[in-house]
């Protein structure tokens, strides 16, 4: 069970912010310049490109020897990786079509209506690696079909023809998201606050969603609107952390759908209170400004946060930030670390294999946060927190990564470790009593991910391999100097 203060805390924060991020866009009368982004056509084209990293591997699989294929694979992945930095992006915000969408510093402090660079990551990317695979299943199957006895001809559309008609359909969606135009909007300031209310929002509702504590006190109807509702907070807005830089979404005017109506209505009649000002009052098709949609989802949270208090319901539940799922009652240092790591390793995306990005995630409960950092069996790290220390177990089974990952911990988050080899585990003592410490260790943590290929990239080809201590120096130098970027980053997005 959470501790019920730190949840009332959590949700009146959230309350708070959607409170006044409402009234600074009703007062906005700033005309900054913004990119539309329907990002429904990113996550179509990303699936498509997916679909097809998949056919990569399984034609390698096919047609290339076992000696070669893992020259293969690695170039499939390395071009697959481009793809990281646009589902980072998906993940944090969802597959939305926003009206206003902008790329700022990480400190909020310059923008601009930019979307095209996230298309620029994707186009061109073909999985050429596998062309001349293509073009063998094509003839194959050719050669197959001529044997085949068929009552009716039909037509049939070549494995080589289908190949390059889903690439031209991924390159189709990624032109219309390219030319979604520009728009005008309220400043820019004003779209960060909305955006960032409207992720705690989520934040907060999601924590009711998932509690079970409600559900158990006959308060499953309010459960069930606070997860209809984390949608329509994601719907307002929200902020993704990519690539060194903050993207910031915004609807002005949202469309009121029947399930929102319902979700207040059901949740008033669990509480016996009225609830909301606009949405309860709504019908389905109506559209409200995102203020006024603040400014009611705000109003939905205090309620709860009020009865929560009032009948003493200990609400335990979950939420997630990015790649972490926080179960409520955490320690706040811990999440805080959770949040850093998300946000460093979106900063890194780009040097990931899609693999590994894909497996990344983190879980908070109580005093102990366990991050998953690649694809590999068992490659994750144990952090839990004993007063003012962290005790922080790296898993890796690759000797090299450990040593440069032991030279990281001590030099960066000035830590106290020790290596274990027979266990395949490195054993660190650091300090955790502020945001600070917080941040060093999760920006160490976000350079274990592929670091194995970073360093096999370092050796060099057969007629010029370098001595092994030379690697690991040079692998250490490089990974140092990636987690100081990462840590100078994370001051700017959170705020210490």
């Amino acid at each position: 069970m959470g501790d019920p203060k730190s949840i009332v805390e959590m949700l009146l924060e959230a309350e708070k912010a959607g409170r006044e991020a409402s009234t600074k866009f009703q007062l906005d009368e700033g005309k900054a310049k913004y990119s539309r982004a329907p990002l429904s056509l990113l996550r179509k084209a990303v699936g498509i490109l997916e679909n097809l990293e998949e056919e990569a591997f399984d034609l390698i699989d096919e047609f290339v020897v076992s000696e070669h294929q893992y020259e293969y694979e690695l170039a499939v992945a390395e071009e697959a990786s481009r793809l990281n930095p646009a589902k980072s992006l998906l993940k944090q915000v969802g597959g939305y079509d926003y009206e206003l969408s902008a790329k700022c510093t990480l400190d909020g402090k310059k923008c601009e209506p930019d979307i095209k660079d996230v298309v620029g990551e994707l186009k061109g990317i073909s999985f050429d690696t596998v062309d001349m695979l293509v073009e063998m299943k094509t003839e194959r199957e050719e050669y197959e079909e001529e044997y085949e006895e068929e009552e009716e001809e039909e037509e049939r559309v070549s494995y080589g023809e289908w190949w390059g008609r889903m690439l031209e359909r991924a390159d189709e969606l990624l032109d219309k998201l390219s030319k979604a135009g520009e728009t005008e909007g309220v400043s820019y300031e004003t779209a960060i606050e909305v955006a960032k209310a409207s992720d705690k929002l989520k934040g907060a509702l999601e924590t009711l969603c998932n509690s079970l504590s409600l559900r158990e006190r006959g308060l499953t109807g309010v459960a069930v609107a606070s997860c209809v509702l984390a949608g329509l907070a994601r719907a307002v807005g929200g902020t993704a952390t990519v690539g060194g830089t903050l993207r910031v979404f915004l609807n002005p005017k949202i469309k009121i759908e029947d399930r929102h109506i319902r979700a207040f209505k059901v949740a008033s009649e669990a509480l016996g209170r009225k609830m909301g000002f606009m949405i309860p009052y709504s019908k389905p098709g109506d559209e409200l400004s995102a203020s006024a949609v603040l400014n009611d989802l705000a109003n939905f949270v205090h309620i709860v946060a009020e009865e929560v208090m009032r009948r003493k319901i200990e609400v335990g539940g979950e939420r997630t930030i990015g790649r972490c799922t926080i179960l409520s009652g955490s320690d706040d240092i811990l999440v805080t670390l959770c949040e850093a790591w998300d946000k460093a390793v979106s900063l890194f995306s780009r040097e990931y294999i899609e693999a590994d990005a894909d497996a990344l995630h983190g879980t908070v409960r109580d005093k102990v946060a366990q991050i998953r950092l690649g694809n590999a069996r068992g490659h994750a790290s144990e952090i839990e927190k004993i007063d003012d220390e962290a005790r922080v177990k790296y898993y890796d089974t690759d000797s090299d990564v450990r040593a440069v990952m032991k030279a990281l911990f001590e030099k960066i988050a000035n830590c106290d470790c020790k290596d274990v080899p027979e266990a395949g585990v490195l054993e660190c003592t650091c300090s955790l009593k502020s945001k600070e410490d917080a941040i060093k260790i999760a920006s160490v943590l976000s350079r274990a991910t592929t670091m194995d290929i970073r360093i096999e990239n370092l050796r060099g080809y057969e007629w010029e391999v370098k001595e092994e201590e030379e690697v690991i120096k040079e692998a250490i130098e490089r990974e140092m100097e990636g987690a100081k970027r990462a840590i100078e980053a994370l001051k700017q997005v959170l705020n210490t």
